[in-house]
This record gives structure tokens, C-alpha cells and sequence, in this order.
């Protein structure tokens, strides 16, 4: 039932996912056409302090989430509706913290947000960004608690209807009026749009939540505790993740943002659809660690976890080093091109997150929060310091780099905790899991090797047609090297017992 679960939340979340691609791609080559690249440089820089100030959300998501999964599982309605109501009190307080934070903040914009743009509209940009991030915590609540209960597929259908509907709005505002701030506008449109369907319909399917429930003050001192030690690990993960933008904006202007950003617009979406299985599996995960004992057969779905991160590396990211300059020309131009060792490095970063990403599911499914606390801050402080010492040297490929270097700090330190608490350890089985990933890396860059060379015999006259062309040959390729390559792997046979046969049999039925 779980993985029945998964699954179709992730195939909801993929349409979803679908439809924003192409809609953003074409929205995102009118932005740039009608009202230049940099504003797009000034708008990713903004969001990375807004981000700052969402700091004061603490985890708090993932410190309710993991307390969700056992009330839920035994059917606990009332500790359910208890640790909701604290939730919702919680973030409200987050929501009025970020929005006063935000105006506090607004005259000190114009150290980080280096650009030729009217200062004027930069500061409407960043007032419509806070009020937005901050509305989101007062009614987002919903969506977690459905997530929970692995629901996640009704807000994504919700989603899809209002992602549909405001894109097209946007991509009409822009030619129209070329006003950026109609155009965020339109998000808040969203915003309060879907949430409060989402809302309702959690108070229809889960209708004792609609009760008054008096905050539980064990569950309070509990997510206090939890908080201590996750707030290191939240600062440090924003320093981490929503650091580099303003890097290179202070120290490169906002031009190279708004340059890179285009790139990051086709990584971060593939990345987004690697992380929606990943976020649809995270309740599994917490439900089958809550219940489930037996070390052996938690580290067998481990490693199962980790082939299927790989093949998602392989089958995501491949495609993107062969294709994403001829896409960037087909889609904004030439001009737009960046170095291919950027590309490499934005590509590498997802390549690490993914493949890493099973050390951090355990750990949120056991709460592991003071052991990651204090991988996070090392990776942060690396992270921050390289990035500031490279960028002197070797500019925007110095902060890709430092954020790599971040990343191994995560994934040595994630992996070894897991290993030493969850699992029965020995450093044989460890090393075992390190030499497993760098065989996966040498794989990867094999696959690119064949892939790549095979499709430079595809050629078309028509470009699109050439693109798609290669595109599909690559993909097959990469599936049918991969299938062959490990069908023989206990991993894979876990896989298809797990998540093939079921649906299998129950089609038959």
C-alpha cells in the first residue's frame, strides 16, 4: 500500500511537473525577449534573501512531518489534529516573522543586488516576493498534512488545473503590458487559489481536523528540542543551497545570474522531477521505518534506493550534457551559451544530490537531527568560504565549485552516520558502498561517452526534429544499457519484488 501510494503521487507530480517544463520554458523565452535577462538575475538574487529570512522556519515541516507518521499509521486522530494545531500555530508565527524581517531588510538590497535596473523596481520585486513567501506559510499547512497521509496527488491535481490557467496569463501579461510585477502578481493569484481548494477539500477527506484541538505540550517540548538541533542544520543548509546567487551577483553582477539561470531553469527542472519521486517516497519511508525492525531488510530497500537514484541520474542527466546547448539555441539563442565546464559543474551538483539523497531520507525518517546538524554546518562553512576565495580566481566556476566541494562534505558525513546507527556496521560494508558509487560515476561518464558519440551521427536539416531525434535514441540507449547492465543486481530484483510485481498481479485481478 505504501508503494502504491508513492507511485501515484509520483506520477501526478510528473504530469505537474510536464506542464510547468513547457509552460516555464515558454513564459521564460518571452521574459527574456521583452524585458531582458537581468531582471530574471535580480529576481533569483532576491529570492535567495527571502530565503534567508525563511530561516526562521527551523525545519519545523520536517520535524512535523516525522511526527505525523506513527499517529497516522495507528489511526491517532487526536494526536493527529494536536500536532496539526501546533503546526499551524507555528508557522503563522514564521509567516509574520519573515514578513516584518523582510521590510527591516529592504534598505540593505542594494549591497547584494548589484544591476543597472531602476532601484525603484527592484525594491517592488522584492516587497511582492515577501509578501508572497510569507502569505504561503499561513495556508500551506494543508498540503503537508495531506503529503502525511500520502495525498500529496490531489494538491498536485490542483496544481496542474492552476498552473495551466496562470501560465498562460503570465505569458499574456508579458507581451501586453511587459510588467514583471503583473506578471509575479499572477503567482499570489495562485497561491491563494489552489491553497484554499487544498484546504478544503483536507477538511472534507479529514473532516476531525476541523475541530479545536489544544496544543500538546509534550509534542511542544518535543518539536522544541528537535528545533535546538536542527536550526544549525537549517542555517547551514540555506548557506548551502541559496548562497551562490548572491555571490555572484555581488562579486560578477546580475547579468551572470540571470546567464546561469537559464541553464539552471532546464537543471533545476529535471532536478524537480527527481525530487518528486524522492518527496512522494519520503512517507513511505517514514512509515516503513516507524514500523519496520529488521536491519537487514532496511538496508536491502537502501540499496535498492540507491540503483534507482543512479538510474535517475542516468536517464535525467545524460540527455542534458549531450543536448541542453542545442536546446538553449533552439529556445533563447546562441548568444546564450554558456562554457562547458559550468555545465558539467551545474550538472555534477544534481548528479551528488540525487545520488546521496537515500542517506538523507533514513535520516529524516528516524529524526536524525542533532547527527546532521553538525554535517551541515562543515558543509555550509565550506561551502561559503570556498565559494568567496574561488570566485577571486576563476569567477562564477569558483562558486559551482565550492558548492561541490559542500556537497561531499554532505554525502561522507551523511552515509557514515547511517551506516554506523541504522545498519550493522563494519567498515567493509562501508567501504563497499563507496566503491558501489564510484563504479555508478564511472558508469555515468561511460554512458555519456557511447550516448553522445551514437547520436552525433543523427543529421537533420530541421533542428527540432534533430533534437528530438537524438533526444529519444539517447534515452533508449541509456534504458537498455542500463536494464542489461543490471539485470543480474540483487538491487534490481528488489526493485521489480517491491514496486513491478505488485502491479503486475493487480492488473491480472
Amino acid at each position: 500500500m505504501r508503494s502504491k501510494y508513492a507511485i501515484i503521487n509520483s506520477t501526478v507530480n510528473f504530469i505537474n511537473q510536464f506542464i510547468v517544463i513547457i509552460m516555464a520554458m515558454v513564459v521564460r523565452k518571452y521574459l527574456i525577449r521583452y524585458l531582458g535577462v537581468e531582471i530574471l538575475g535580480v529576481n533569483a538574487a532576491i529570492v535567495e534573501v527571502i530565503n534567508m529570512l525563511a530561516l526562521s522556519e527551523l525545519g519545523i515541516q520536517y520535524s512535523i512531518s516525522f511526527r505525523l507518521y506513527k499517529p497516522i499509521a495507528e489511526a491517532n486522530e487526536q494526536l493527529v489534529g494536536e500536532i496539526f494545531t501546533l503546526f499551524k500555530k507555528a508557522y503563522r508565527i514564521v509567516g509574520t516573522f519573515i514578513l516584518i524581517g523582510g521590510l527591516v531588510c529592504m534598505p540593505f538590497l542594494h549591497i547584494i543586488v548589484n544591476t543597472e535596473i531602476d532601484m525603484k523596481t527592484v525594491y517592488l520585486v522584492y516587497v511582492v516576493q515577501i509578501a508572497m513567501t510569507a502569505c504561503s506559510y499561513y495556508i500551506n499547512c494543508y498540503r503537508t498534512l495531506l503529503g502525511a497521509y500520502q495525498n500529496q496527488y490531489f494538491c498536485t491535481v490542483v496544481d496542474i488545473v492552476f498552473n495551466i490557467i496562470v501560465y498562460a496569463l503570465k505569458l499574456v501579461v508579458i507581451v501586453t503590458t511587459k510588467n514583471y510585477i503583473l506578471y509575479l502578481l499572477l503567482q499570489f493569484v495562485q497561491l491563494f487559489g489552489s491553497n484554499l481548494i487544498i484546504s478544503r477539500h483536507c477538511k472534507k477527506k479529514l473532516p476531525f481536523i476541523r475541530q479545536k484541538f489544544a496544543v500538546n505540550r509534550q509534542e511542544q517540548k518535543e518539536l522544541f528540542h528537535d528545533l535546538k538541533e536542527i536550526v544549525l542544520g537549517n542555517v547551514s543548509g540555506y548557506v548551502y543551497r541559496s548562497t551562490d546567487s548572491m555571490v555572484i551577483s555581488a562579486f560578477c553582477g546580475t547579468i551572470h545570474v540571470g546567464l546561469l539561470s537559464n541553464y539552471k531553469t532546464i537543471t533545476q527542472s529535471i532536478r524537480q522531477l527527481i525530487n518528486i519521486v524522492d518527496s512522494s517516497f519520503n512517507p513511505t519511508w517514514g512509515n516503513f521505518l516507524s514500523v519496520e525492525k529488521d536491519k537487514s531488510r532496511i538496508k536491502e530497500i537502501y540499496d535498492m534506493f540507491n540503483m534507482l537514484q543512479f538510474f535517475m541520474c542516468a536517464v535525467a542527466l545524460i540527455p542534458i550534457l549531450c543536448l541542453a546547448d542545442d536546446f538553449v539555441t533552439m529556445w533563447i539563442g546562441s548568444q546564450y551559451i554558456i562554457e562547458p565546464i559550468l555545465l558539467w559543474l551545474i550538472v555534477a551538483d544534481i548528479y551528488m544530490n540525487t545520488a546521496h539523497e537515500p542517506n538523507a531520507m533514513v535520516m529524516r525518517g528516524y529524526g536524525m537531527f542533532r547527527e546532521d546538524k553538525w554535517i551541515s554546518a562543515l558543509a555550509a562553512i565550506v561551502n561559503l568560504v570556498s565559494s568567496i576565495v574561488l570566485v577571486q580566481f576563476i569567477d562564477i566556476r569558483g562558486v559551482l565549485l565550492g558548492t561541490l566541494l559542500a556537497l561531499c562534505i554532505y554525502w561522507i558525513g551523511r552515509s557514515y552516520v547511517v551506516y554506523k546507527n541504522c545498519f550493522d556496521w563494519n567498515i567493509g560494508s562501508y567501504a563497499k558502498y563507496w566503491l558501489g558509487n564510484v563504479v555508478y560515476a564511472g558508469i555515468f561518464i561511460l554512458l555519456y561517452c557511447i550516448v553522445s558519440h551514437v547520436s552525433r551521427y543523427i543529421v537533420i536539416g530541421n533542428p527540432i526534429v534533430q533534437f528530438i531525434c537524438r533526444g529519444v535514441l539517447i534515452e533508449i540507449l541509456i534504458m537498455v544499457l542500463l536494464l542489461v547492465g543490471f539485470s543480474r543486481k540483487s538491487s534490481m530484483k528488489t526493485a521489480y519484488n517491491i514496486i513491478i510485481k505488485p502491479r503486475i498481479k493487480g492488473r491480472r485481478k
